[in-house]
């Protein structure tokens, strides 16, 4: 993963090291993540070429989100299978849960007035996980576990964007949608909403 991000930040640096934007999130996990982790302000670095005077402008980014169970313990139940099924009751305590990604994808520039636009966009997601959480099933096992996993994800938005300087920088929000495309990964899904600036130096 390391050798992924440093080749990324030689792309930026090569195509336009001037061409930055980062946007301040709200993040929002949904589904299973929700339940168990809660909302969060975090951050995004992208690359936007919005010098390009077509309507599809490409960007690339990366995020960090670091997230916050709502519980302390999460109480789970475990279960025996023989001639009878017996339930334990049993607890699972996160002690780090981390997202990174990074993504590639584009926008549709839909110019509305003087500076104002509007643009969908959509990217692809590689990221990832790192977890520590500790478990118990009393009479049937116990872990401490510490690892993570890879996702691949397709995340959409929408966005609008109003030019203070023209070609030289901007304010925009956004928001957008994230879906996993890994089946056994599809507990990764999360909206978040978003508020930045992009700037040519």
């Amino acid at each position: 993963m390391k050798k992924i991000i440093t080749l990324f930040f030689i792309f930026i640096c090569f195509n336009s090291f001037s061409q930055v934007a980062l946007k301040i999130i709200n993040f929002r996990p949904t589904g299973e993540l929700g339940m168990l982790m809660k909302p969060t302000i975090t951050g995004e670095l992208f690359y936007k070429d919005f010098d390009d005077e077509s309507k599809v402008i490409p960007r690339f980014g990366l995020g960090f989100i670091k997230c916050t169970p709502r519980l302390d313990t999460f109480l789970v139940q475990g279960l025996i299978v023989s001639q009878t099924t017996t339930v334990s009751p049993g607890y699972i305590t996160y002690q780090k849960y981390n997202l990174f990604y990074l993504y590639g994808g584009m926008d549709y520039k839909i110019s509305i007035y003087k500076g104002f636009s509007l643009y969908p966009g959509i990217d692809v997601n590689l990221g990832g996980t790192i977890v520590e959480y500790q478990s118990q099933y009393p009479t049937i096992s116990s872990e401490d576990y510490s690892g993570g996993s890879v996702y691949l994800g397709i995340r959409t938005r929408a966005g609008a964007e109003y030019e203070i300087k023209e070609e030289k920088a901007a304010i925009f929000i956004e928001a957008t949608r994230n879906m996993n495309l890994i089946p056994q990964e599809a507990f990764f899904a999360y909206n978040d909403y978003g508020i930045g600036f992009r700037y040519k130096f």
